[in-house]
């Protein structure tokens, strides 16, 4: 088969000045002159490279739609014209046109990774914010309720005319200023019935309102004196007299609560002698702040500790009242005999 000779159309100029146009016919044609070789060899060669191209990644394939011949890249690159070759079309887009059709006609846009990376970025730091947030607010709202809940605290009164006695756990004041026996007993035994701390001991000092030497209002503690003519005890005037200005009443914390009484005296035989008498209606005076009223017949003599204590018996053998010297200057009246010997290890020493 005789192939027509095309001459090269690249440079030749007609004879008016004017560049011929080159085509596809007379780019193969000059191709396979080239190449030696024939037009039944190219279209056999042409077939062989569709057979391959259908068994390669999509991705290698031309991106051009309905294509169905390839120019060869030898032809444009012999003749350094830069002819892209269709064969291997690029496969990463220019930045920002996202990516080429694929076969099939669908077509789908990615995002440029600089971009990709940024979004991630944002959420990350997003995410890590959050965590941060939540975990602040969550350690306010345990701070603001843990101080919330914190229990007040408690000022120790500072009243005129106190001693310590004993040591306690807490120290309360009782006014008094406008109560009489009745109604000082019934404010001491919602005391002695609230919830205490088991084996701890509580001060509640009775006081009334007075005024200082510069005339301003105060709280003043009740004398021991004051304190049983509040209570309209049958006392004799000469045990009243050898008792200290200062005493103390209070609560130990049990299960149900014991009262206690401490008396201090400089003059051991007299207060002796005045509590053997006060026996007879030491009951009905004080008994009521320990929660007992009646019962009993007769004190019977125990010892405590290497102290010889007065105790009077219930009907269920159990003590309603129970007293005894602690040492020479130191007088204790409770109803239970455990607490007289706590009370005994709860005492200030006295200054020598």
């Amino acid at each position: 088969m005789e192939t027509k000779e095309t001459p090269a159309r690249t440079t030749e100029v007609i004879q008016s000045g004017v560049p011929r146009i080159r085509t596809y016919e007379r780019d193969v044609g000059e191709f396979m002159k080239q190449e030696g070789g024939t037009a039944a060899k190219f279209a056999l060669a042409e077939q062989e490279r569709r057979i391959n191209n259908t068994e390669q990644p999509l991705t290698s394939r031309p991106f051009l739609r309905g294509s169905t011949t390839s120019l060869p890249a030898q032809a444009g690159e012999a003749r350094g014209e830069g002819v892209v070759s269709l064969q291997n079309p690029p496969t990463t887009p220019p930045r920002g046109l996202g990516t080429p059709p694929q076969a099939g006609g669908d077509v789908k846009i990615s995002i440029p990774l600089p971009q990709m990376e940024l979004m991630r970025k944002s959420a990350r730091s997003l995410v890590l914010w959050s965590v941060v947030f939540l975990f602040l607010a969550g350690a306010i709202g345990i701070g603001y309720w843990y101080f919330s809940n914190l229990p007040a605290a408690e000022n120790t009164p500072t009243i005129s005319g106190m001693t310590k006695i004993i040591l306690a756990d807490r120290e309360k004041t009782l006014d008094s200023s406008r109560l009489v026996r009745d109604t000082f007993i019934t404010a001491f035994a919602r005391e002695r019935e609230a919830a205490l701390a088991l084996s701890s001991f509580t001060l509640i000092t009775p006081t009334k309102a007075a005024r200082s030497a510069e005339g301003e209002a105060m709280e003043r503690a009740l004398t021991a004196q004051e304190f049983l003519s509040l209570l309209n005890a049958s006392t004799e005037g000469g045990f009243v007299r050898a008792l200290e200005p200062q005493f103390a009443l209070g609560l130990r914390g049990l299960p149900t609560n014991r009262a206690f009484l401490v008396f201090k005296t400089n003059y051991y035989q007299t207060a002796l002698a005045g509590m053997l008498k006060w026996e007879k209606t030491i009951l009905g005076d004080i008994g009521p702040l320990f929660g007992e009223a009646i019962g009993g017949v007769n004190f019977t003599d125990r010892t405590i500790r290497n102290r010889d204590i007065r105790e009077l018996i219930g009907t269920d053998d159990k003590p309603l009242l129970l007293y005894g010297f602690a040492d020479k200057k130191t007088i204790i009246i409770t109803n239970d005999e455990d607490s007289f010997e706590k009370i005994m290890d709860k005492l200030v020493a006295a200054p020598q």
